[in-house]
């Protein structure tokens, strides 16, 4: 990355971990109400940081927020100074599934995004939440400060011609070298205009769970590039 904005948060993220090794931040939990008449709030996880790059992190459909701190990367973003949440989406972890009201994926997206106080974040996005990114990148990039999707099966269902119609977004396509699905959906999304690829060497579909420290550094280094 040479002396790349990128590597100069991770050497300053490592200088901080160093000073800091005993001191873990703690995620605030907070329940966010974002479909129009439904009665159930949308469980998150935060660890806000003001005037901080917002950072939203979706999750797969055999996880949760709780993911994020199990890999480290709740506390890793929020140590490198950028404003961070993690969600339940509808149905999972401690969000019950009523919480979508009567919204489409992509819709619910859109309100979670406004419903947290986040303008254009950066969406990490693995697997199953691409049912909820994906209709809002290809209608509505604006939205997007960034886009990282890790192997979402939603990508098949869209055109190389969809993801080219893309601009203006900055994407980092993540993948396991051994899942079939996330090499297939990364041929499609790599047709996003000026988009940068990882992929992690002998990993599976859930690959950020296979090499944790090295997802968060990509992760760390694509925003540190924005």
């Amino acid at each position: 990355m040479g002396c790349t904005r990128g590597a100069a948060l991770l050497f300053l993220l490592g200088a901080a971990s160093t000073a800091r090794s005993a001191v873990v931040p703690e995620a605030a939990e907070e329940w966010v109400q974002v479909a129009d008449g439904s009665a159930s709030s949308v469980f998150t996880r935060q660890l806000r940081a003001k005037g901080g790059t917002p950072v939203l992190l979706l999750h797969g459909a055999a996880f949760s927020s709780q993911t994020w701190v199990e890999v480290g990367t709740l506390q890793a973003l929020s140590e490198a100074g950028l404003d961070v949440v993690a969600v339940d989406l509808p149905g999972k972890g401690q969000t019950d599934k009523s919480a979508i009201g009567s919204s489409s994926p992509e819709a619910f997206l859109s309100k979670l995004i406004a419903a947290v106080g986040m303008s254009r974040p950066v969406v990490i996005s693995p697997s199953y939440s691409g049912i909820f990114s994906i209709p809002l990148l290809v209608s509505h990039p604006e939205q997007f400060g960034a886009y990282i999707p890790v192997a979402p099966p939603a990508a098949l269902h869209y055109t190389k011609a969809d993801f080219e119609s893309v601009r203006g977004v900055p994407v980092l396509v993540t993948y396991g070298e051994n899942d079939p699905t996330g090499v297939k959906g990364a041929v499609l999304l790599g047709a996003i205009p000026g988009s940068q690829s990882f992929m992690v060497q002998g990993g599976s579909h859930p690959c950020y769970r296979d090499d944790p420290a090295g997802w968060n550094a990509a992760v760390l280094g694509f925003i540190g590039d924005l």
